[in-house]
């Protein structure tokens, strides 16, 4: 799935060189349009849905399938937000001294105002016949503001947590301060300074399975309808061999209806092909529908995900 990245990169960038945004256009009054912006992952933003009563979201069920080459995952996650809270996330901050020769390694703390979530996963099916736990739970923590903390990694999420019907425990953590960057840019000659995500026990593939996709790809590929460098808003177009189309259509999930828009886009050149699409709905913090893929050398390999209830309350 690293693969992606690249082909996402040539995909995005045909999109906003076409000018997706629309930026030019007015209303007949002469005004320009309000465009629509998907609020991701804010998770204590009001859902008000086509049909059902308004509310934030309490929790959700998705389906999932992970597919690498034919080789397939799938998985149930009970979703839970658990509200918005401060948290200690942990970073690992080394330096290294060239003369004398020195190291000296510590673990840094920052204070972070989150969305924390749980995740209840099953797995459904498992290809690889491993020997998968019960269930397997894991939470996660969202910044309320802003989500480029995490420099190299492409999920959103600081911190997370891990705990299975095994008995078994893990925990990740990550968060890159201005001033952290600062201190790596302009460390003293002779020196190296880095950090490091904290790391205890394992996750056991549970998050490289399921939440990197929603949490992870979902944010890589279409943000630019969160950030505004996109708008959601009708429109088709094909140009050396990317095709991208925003639709706008109504999706029923659980007991609730929501107008919603669905975000195609298909890129193929040099004997890859990839696909991205999403279903989204611009005051529900999480996809309706996801889907992000890649063919290369005849392999298939993508997450699908999909929202199959939630509540608001």
């Amino acid at each position: 799935m690293k693969k992606l990245a690249i082909l996402t990169v040539v995909a995005m960038l045909a999109v906003f060189v076409a000018g997706c945004g629309g930026g030019d256009e007015t209303n007949g009054n002469g005004t320009e349009p309000t465009a629509q912006q998907w609020a991701a992952y804010a998770f204590d933003t009001e859902v008000t849905p086509a049909s059902g009563s308004p509310g934030t979201v309490k929790s959700f069920t998705i389906e999932q399938t992970y597919d690498e080459e034919g080789v397939v995952r799938q998985f149930s996650i009970e979703g839970e937000y658990l509200g918005k809270v401060t948290t200690e996330t942990k970073t690992v901050r080394t330096e290294v001294v060239q003369v004398p020769p020195a190291t000296d390694q510590e673990t840094v703390s920052e204070q972070v105002e989150c969305y924390r979530l749980q995740h209840r996963i099953t797995v459904l099916r498992d290809d690889t016949g491993g020997d998968n736990p019960e269930w397997a739970d894991v939470t996660v923590w969202i910044p309320a503001d802003d989500f480029e903390t995490t420099l190299q990694y492409f999920w959103i999420y600081p911190k997370a947590t891990y705990v299975d019907s095994d008995e078994n425990q893990g925990e990740w953590s990550y968060y890159l301060t201005q001033e952290m960057q600062d201190e790596m840019d302009n460390a003293p000659e002779g020196t190296t300074i880095t950090f490091a995500p904290y790391v205890d026990g394992e996750f056991y593939g549970f998050d490289e399975w399921t939440l990197w996709g929603l949490y992870g790809w979902a944010w890589t590929w279409f943000s630019p309808f969160a950030t505004g460098a996109a708008e959601l808003e009708e429109v088709s177009w094909s140009i050396d061999g990317v095709s991208y189309s925003v639709d706008s259509e109504t999706k029923s999930v659980g007991g609730y209806s929501f107008d919603a828009w669905s975000i195609n886009i298909t890129w193929s050149g040099n004997g890859e092909t990839a696909e991205y699409s999403a279903t989204i709905s611009p005051d529900l913090p999480l996809p309706i529908y996801l889907k992000v893929g890649s063919k290369v050398d005849g392999g298939d390999s993508y997450f699908e995900y999909e929202l199959t209830d939630i509540v608001l309350e």
